[in-house]
């Protein structure tokens, strides 16, 4: 399945000439949708087992940037950043 991007004029550099790619997600998927295909896989163990090892990671990885802390792991990079109240 091919990933789709949308190219935008880059207004932060002054040049008529730079633009910058935006991907365009074709839908998302939840734990359910990841379970089942972490089942089609060939593992052993059922659905119910790996939605509570997800939820489990969820909720480490929240205490982890509750505490200042970055998170890595192989699909992506996450660290604390501030909101407005």
């Amino acid at each position: 399945m091919p990933i789709k991007y949308a190219l935008y004029r880059n207004n932060l550099t002054g040049n008529d000439d730079d633009y910058y790619a935006q991907l365009r997600a074709r839908s998302s998927v939840g734990f359910d949708e990841i379970a089942e295909r972490v089942l089609g896989m060939g593992i052993t163990v059922r659905k119910a087992d790996i939605l509570a090892v997800m939820e489990n990671i969820i909720q480490a990885c929240e205490s982890f940037l509750l505490e200042g802390r970055r998170v890595r792991h192989s699909a992506s990079s996450s660290m604390p950043s501030p909101s407005s109240a």
